[in-house]
């Protein structure tokens, strides 16, 4: 127990130094944001919120010097062991990192045809790194079929899958070998883990 104990202080102290941090500058950094002109504003600070803000910034893409805001209404996602075991997701659902979220009837629907009448959770991440963060590193990019929905029922030019599949390529940095099997479906050296 004493070996135990002797290993947890120092993480609470370090995990005490970076809340402070972040408390400390937050007043201050508040009022300095709301006084700066951005170039961007990006709200959500999830996967693509990142992502985005990333690509914006990087002299690769020629955003050297622009200057980005990102909004996230949750805290870091360092601030909680949880967030970095899969094993702590369960703890994680409706917790201050989740909005959650509860399906509800559309107007005009039965309430009690859909779902039996209950709403269904939907765990959505209110934290730095988004729902990715309480999704147990799973990794999806949708169904090709909502994407051509998009695009051919709703009007959603560019939104087919074969339009956005080179973008989940290029932000893909697989690490399973499987964009050496399946060149066409994933990608390397993108923003994005997949392993």
């Amino acid at each position: 127990a004493g070996a135990s104990l002797a290993l947890l202080v120092p993480w609470l102290r370090r995990r005490q130094r970076k809340a402070a941090i972040l408390q400390e500058a937050s007043a201050a950094v508040a009022a300095e944001v709301a006084n700066c002109l951005w170039d961007f504003i990006i709200v959500g600070g999830g996967t693509a919120g990142c992502l985005l803000a990333n690509r914006l910034t990087s002299a690769a893409e020629g955003g050297s010097g622009r200057r980005v805001l990102v909004l996230e209404a949750g805290e870091a996602d360092f601030m909680d062991r949880r967030i970095q075991i899969p094993a702590g997701v369960l703890d994680l659902f409706r917790s201050k990192y989740d909005w959650d979220f509860r399906t509800c009837p559309a107007d005009g629907e039965d309430p009690k045809r859909i779902a039996s009448g209950r709403g269904v959770y939907l765990c959505r991440g209110r934290v730095l790194g988004g729902s990715s963060s309480l999704n147990v590193m799973l990794y999806t990019r949708g169904d090709a079929k909502d994407y051509d929905t998009w695009e051919v029922d709703f009007g959603c030019r560019g939104w087919s899958a074969e339009e956005v599949l080179p973008y989940f390529r290029r932000t893909q940095d697989d690490r399973l070998g499987l964009a050496g099997s399946d060149p066409k479906h994933h990608g390397r050296g993108g923003e994005w883990s997949v392993d």
